[in-house]
């Protein structure tokens, strides 16, 4: 169960003015995520997040706090992954205050990737699996449409929603 959220919907006719806050790359162990508990005070229509709301592995040497386990290759890890991120009450504050546009990239699924190959994973028809695994948690933890989701495969597809996960 999540708590209740709350969004807004547009009026109707033109509105002169939009009140946004976007944010990327979110790399759990470089940093905490206070940037949303002052994101979730402001007067905001919408949230955009441009990608890279989940890293597959860490880097850096100067965490703040840990992933705790190594790089998610399965479906059960790449949900773990999301749970830790969105277990962050910060994060889950500005969920619950405003609707989100989502964008995925790369560190969804790894570093660098491009369609069905990747630099950190050689064997492609194992990469598909990994590949498959992240999208699959993807769709299941961000506020996505069915319409996004295409059999094994990310479709070029945003959507706005209000929905606290």
């Amino acid at each position: 169960m999540s708590p209740v959220g709350r969004t807004r919907t547009a009026p109707a006719g033109h509105k002169a003015r939009v009140r946004f806050a976007f944010a990327s790359c979110q790399q759990y162990e470089q940093g905490f995520f206070s940037a949303y508990r002052d994101m979730a005070t402001r007067d905001l229509d919408l949230v955009v997040h441009l990608g890279d709301y989940i890293y597959e592995r860490s880097w850096g040497s100067r965490h703040v706090r840990q992933h705790g386990v190594g790089v998610p290759t399965t479906l059960a890890e790449y949900r773990n992954r999301y749970a830790l991120y969105k277990g962050d009450t910060d994060l889950q504050a500005a969920h619950a205050a405003f609707p989100w546009l989502s964008i995925w990239d790369d560190h969804e699924v790894t570093d660098d990737y491009a369609n069905d190959r990747s630099y950190t994973v050689r064997d492609p028809g194992q990469f598909l699996k990994i590949r498959a695994a992240a999208y699959q948690a993807y769709y299941e933890h961000m506020p996505l449409p069915p319409s996004a989701r295409r059999a094994g495969r990310m479709r070029r597809s945003t959507s706005i929603t209000g929905s606290v996960t």
